[in-house]
C-alpha cells in the first residue's frame, strides 16, 4: 500500500514535469523511505499522546534518531516487520523499562547510560549492505556517531546529577541502550559488509 502511494506521488511529479522519467526510481525509493519513516514516527507520537508520555517520547526519539542515523544497526527485511518491531519496542520501553528505571537510583541509570554509550563509542557505525559506505564515509560516520553519543551522554548525565530531572535521563538511557543493542544485534546476525 505504501509502495503504491509512493509510485502515485512519483507519477504526479513526472506528469507535472517536476522530475524527468529517468529519475523515477530514485524518487520512488526516497519517497517510500520518507513515508515509511513518517508512518512510524506519527504512530509512536500518537501512542505517546494516548499514554501521556509525549515529552519522554520526544527526548527518546531525538536521542535515538540522531544516533541511529549515524550508527546504523539491525534492519528488519520488510517495512511491516520494522514497523511492528518499532512499536513493540517503544511500548515495552514505556510500559516496562521506564517504570523499572524510575525506581532505580541515579547511579544505576548513569551506569546503564555509560555502558550503552561505551558500546556505541566502541562500535561507532555498522556498515549495513543497504548503506554500502566507502571506507572514508564509514570513518566520518563513526566519528560523528562518537561525538553525538558523547554530547547526548554529557547532557543527560548533567541533567540527572545537577537538575534532578531523572525522567528525561531515563528516556535518553533507553534510547542509547536500544541503539547499542541494535549495533550488537546487527553484528551477531552479520548484517555488515
Amino acid at each position: 500500500m505504501v509502495e503504491r502511494f509512493s509510485c502515485r506521488i512519483t507519477d504526479a511529479l513526472v506528469n507535472r514535469n517536476y522530475i524527468i522519467n529517468e529519475q523515477r526510481a530514485i524518487y520512488e525509493f526516497h519517497t517510500l523511505m520518507f513515508l515509511e519513516k513518517m508512518i512510524t514516527i506519527v504512530s509512536i507520537l500518537t501512542f505517546s499522546l494516548i499514554m501521556n508520555v509525549f515529552l519522554q517520547t520526544l527526548v527518546f526519539g531525538v536521542s535515538f534518531l540522531s544516533l541511529r542515523k549515524r550508527t546504523g544497526g539491525f534492519h528488519a527485511n520488510t517495512f511491516l516487520k520494522c514497523y511492528m518491531l518499532s512499536l513493540i519496542t517503544y511500548i515495552a520501553s514505556i510500559k516496562i523499562l521506564h517504570p523499572l528505571l524510575e525506581r532505580a537510583t541515579v547511579t544505576v541509570i548513569l551506569t546503564m547510560l555509560f555502558c550503552a554509550g561505551a558500546i556505541i563509542f566502541f562500535i561507532g557505525t555498522v556498515n549495513h549492505p543497504n548503506l554500502g559506505l566507502e571506507e572514508s564515509e564509514l570513518n566520518i560516520s563513526k566519528r560523528l556517531a562518537r561525538k553525538i553519543v558523547l554530547v547526548i551522554m554529557g547532557i543527560s548525565a548533567a541533567c540527572m546529577m545537577f537538575l534532578e530531572t531523572k525522567i528525561y535521563g531515563i528516556s535518553v538511557c533507553i534510547a542509547l541502550a536500544f541503539c547499542a543493542f541494535g549495533l550488537i544485534l546487527s553484528k551477531l546476525v552479520k548484517q555488515e559488509i
